[in-house]
């Protein structure tokens, strides 16, 4: 099965130095269409969630006997999940439609990348 979804939220200003991201862009959970699609059965939308947005990394120079660098990088992540099921009209079943299963994040968070 394949998934497909996609939404804006703002968008770039400036010329690489001191540019800066206009628009709502916290990490949190936000409403999305996914576009589920399953072989030999007709494609169907659906809203659903996603997390998106940005959070807080950074790299910096420790200033301490060994001169290292610090490196901190957070991403927009789920936290829980949930589970429904979405039924796909298909051709050539016997039954006509094939049941799905699908998540959806509860909520996001930034936490460390993985």
């Amino acid at each position: 099965m394949l998934v497909e979804s996609g939404a804006t939220v703002g968008s770039w200003r400036g010329n690489g130095v001191g540019s800066h991201w206009l628009g709502n862009d916290l990490c949190r959970l936000r409403r999305v269409i996914h576009v589920l699609r399953h072989a030999g059965c007709l494609p169907k939308s659906i809203p659903s969630f996603a997390c998106q947005g940005r959070c807080s990394s950074h790299v910096q120079l420790r200033l301490d006997a060994d001169l290292r660098l610090e490196r901190s990088c957070m991403c927009c992540q789920e936290v829980g999940e949930r589970e429904a099921h979405v039924r796909l009209k298909c051709a050539g079943d016997t039954v006509g439609y094939r049941r799905v299963k699908t998540y959806a994040p509860l909520e996001c968070m930034c936490r460390p990348c993985a």
